[in-house]
């Protein structure tokens, strides 16, 4: 067993569910999917950037730890039902074959399966323009593959809202974090997301507001017509078993 692999043994999954708010039946909320959470074991709910970089490293690194996330998802599905989950692809790993060979044994499950695709910026880059940091025609192949897809985190990072536009086609759901925008004027967040309101509503495409921490910003999200929401406010992310 290699070292990499070993170190599996240092890292799991927390869940946290995403809810449709009913506003015409006093703000009951109903579960439409939980987001797999990436996170060090012993219960710390940390990221464990440091290593998930080490994964990234090349082809060969990324191939064992979406070995691993394959295995995984597939025991979470088969063992809770009826949920649709969604987990997270970094833009580097849509850059390596490794990440493609793998998600094909998700392919079985992909109507319970959403592949959110996050804000990073790819760091090992095989094109000629090193200022492209558009990951279109990965994002398209894994739609193709038959997985629903999310953008995650729009406006930060590679997911400024011009790149976003070029994915439309073949994306299902776009994420925005208010945790992103907790030092930023009233009236610009009104803007930020009145703009990802529209471009969804023009697209048909799903909007979450993620980072929803008191019930003063969801009841302001639902009478603004945002109605499919996450946050701590709600729960926070719980270790699987």
């Amino acid at each position: 067993m290699s070292e990499l692999e070993q170190k599996l043994e240092e890292i799991c999954f927390y869940e946290q569910p995403i809810f449709l708010i009913d506003a015409a039946e006093k703000e009951e909320k109903k579960v439409i999917g939980s987001e797999l959470l990436l996170r060090k074991t012993g219960g710390e709910n940390r990221f464990p950037a440091m290593l998930y970089k080490e994964y990234m490293r090349d082809d060969a690194s990324n191939l064992v730890f979406c070995t691993w996330l394959v295995k995984n998802i597939i025991e979470i599905i088969n063992d809770n039902p009826g949920i649709q989950y969604s987990f997270n692809l970094d833009p580097q790993q849509l850059l390596y074959d490794s990440t493609f060979e793998a998600m094909k044994g998700l392919i079985p499950y992909c109507d319970r399966v959403m592949i959110e695709v996050t804000e990073s910026i790819p760091s090992n880059r095989d094109i000629d323009q090193y200022f492209n940091y558009s990951v279109r025609d990965q994002i398209k192949r894994i739609h193709e593959m038959g997985f629903s897809v999310a953008v995650d985190d729009v406006s930060s990072g590679m997911n400024s809202f011009n790149a976003v536009r070029e994915y439309t086609q073949d994306i299902d759901r776009l994420k925005l974090s208010l945790i992103q925008l907790r030092n930023v004027e009233e009236g610009m967040i009104t803007v930020t997301i009145s703009l990802w309101k529209a471009l969804a509503a023009n697209t048909g495409i799903d909007l979450v507001i993620e980072g929803i921490d008191s019930l003063e910003v969801s009841k302001w999200l639902l009478e603004n017509g945002l109605e499919k929401q996450q946050g701590y406010y709600f729960a926070t992310p719980r270790k699987l078993k």
